[in-house]
């Protein structure tokens, strides 16, 4: 499988479920209260939903763009 990177976004308690994460990935990185990032993984995320209880839902990340607007934005949605 091809490595990846993946944002986690956390359900009701978001601290409690950063520290779960960190204990499969101690290298992600928190980028709000309730998302974390995770570079670079093989791990397939529906086993990952299976494991990690305060992961409501995880997202591929598939770009970034400098600043968001509509040229840049649109790039990322699906024709």
């Amino acid at each position: 499988m091809k490595k990846s990177s993946y944002l986690f976004i956390f359900g009701r308690t978001p601290q409690l479920s950063t520290v779960e994460l960190l204990q499969f990935f101690p290298a992600a990185t928190p980028v709000c209260d309730r998302v974390a990032l995770v570079s670079e993984t093989d791990t397939a995320p529906e086993r990952l939903m299976e494991v990690l209880g305060g992961t409501v839902k995880i997202a591929r990340v598939r770009g970034s763009i400098p600043v968001l607007e509509a040229p840049e934005f649109l790039q990322f949605l699906p024709a």
